[in-house]
């Protein structure tokens, strides 16, 4: 049952869809929902229940021809928001390895902000001049101190670096760029590891799949991915959280709020951003990310979305064989829209594909009001 040779991959995005639903790429012709392009010369054939028709890789069709053969969402059976099991709780009574690592952080920040004191306050009021010309080396230093001290410790310092980098209205470019070299890229665990809690979560894996990869196909700092085969044949990646994952992140968030607030004591810091803002607007926004059911839920809401559009491909959520902590999609592996030489190869018109993702995210802003809010390839 798993022993099968798989085909891995560096980027979890090309195995896995970021199922918040964007859809930025291209399926068997069909823009599809994680930054992937694929020409098929395959005939229609049947899956789950319906028709996947075959678009011979050059064309992309304009409209839907038929919306019959374009799978409706379930969501009679489909998870809900409510049903997620993250709760952040207090850090008193933790474990010693977590309060430790509660530590260890407040400790890196305590010397940031040591040094942040010493130069933009004490050396300031003899040397305004010099700390003014020598700043930016300065910040660079610390974004660099931050990116390595996010890749040892990984959890939430990693999504928080990534998130800060993208903040182009409160950080220079400069700064923004030793951030950017932060990869969502963490070393794989053992995948017995895994299987505990796929067991866990879903019991005998011989009752849900004919075969399991024990390879992962990519792994990231929340979860690892691998690919499986379903009992009656479908093909697809588990997304598996990782053990002990939440009590990590929520630790993570308890410390994180302290810096917070004592950096918002700084006039050098307050006067750009509102640190303690920032901190629970991502930390609301990653605890839902910690819930694969509320990923779930996203992915059916888009698939109702674009039913009727057969230029838009959702992959499938399998719900029976998906937890909050492990989530079953269909595999649409292809070729990553970035992979420009590999478009051209397979005959991909990139301007089409270009207008197929544009067609497909303004609706989501203009017209649903809700939309893929981190639409990566």
């Amino acid at each position: 049952m798993f022993t099968e040779e798989q085909t891995q991959t560096d980027d979890l995005s090309e195995a896995l869809p970021q199922l918040n639903g964007h859809a930025n790429g291209v399926h068997n012709g069909k823009t599809v929902a994680n930054g992937t392009v694929a020409p098929s010369t395959d005939p229609p054939r049947q899956q789950n229940g319906y028709t996947v028709p075959s678009t011979n890789g050059t064309a992309l069709p304009d409209s839907v021809p038929d919306p019959q053969i374009q799978r409706q969402p379930d969501f009679a059976n489909a998870p809900t928001p409510e049903e997620s099991t993250v709760v952040d709780e207090p850090i008193r009574g933790r474990s010693l390895r977590l309060q430790l690592r509660f530590v260890r952080t407040l400790v890196f920040a305590a010397w940031l902000f040591v040094r942040l004191i010493f130069w933009q306050i004490y050396v300031y009021k003899v040397a305004p001049n010099y700390i003014e010309r020598t700043n930016m080396k300065r910040w660079q230093k610390y974004a660099r101190e931050f990116s390595g001290f996010a890749v040892k410790l990984g959890g939430v310092f990693i999504k928080m670096g990534q998130f800060i980098s993208t903040r182009v209205d409160i950080l220079p470019e400069e700064i923004l760029k030793e951030l950017e070299n932060l990869q969502d890229e963490v070393p794989t665990i053992k995948f017995k590891k895994i299987r505990t809690t796929l067991e866990q979560e879903l019991g005998d894996l011989n009752q849900h799949f004919s075969y399991f990869d024990e390879s992962p196909v990519a792994a990231a700092s929340l979860g690892q991915a691998h690919r499986a085969r379903l009992l009656d044949g479908d093909k697809v990646v588990v997304k598996v959280q990782r053990p002990g994952i939440r009590n990590v992140c929520y630790t993570d968030l308890a410390a994180m709020r302290i810096i917070a607030r004592v950096a918002m004591r700084f006039n050098f810091i307050s006067r750009r951003a509102n640190a303690s803002a920032l901190v629970e607007e991502f930390g609301r926004v990653f605890l839902e990310e910690l819930s694969y059911k509320h990923e779930a839920y996203n992915a059916t809401r888009f698939s109702e979305m674009y039913k009727d559009d057969l230029g838009v491909y959702i992959p499938i959520i399998y719900y029976e064989h998906s937890t909050d902590r492990v989530l079953t999609i269909e595999d649409v592996t292809s070729i990553k829209i970035t992979d420009f030489a590999a478009m051209e190869a397979a005959g991909i018109s990139r301007k089409a594909v270009a207008k197929r993702m544009m067609d497909t995210y303004l609706p989501q802003v203009f017209n649903h009001y809700y939309f893929h809010a981190d639409p990566h390839p």
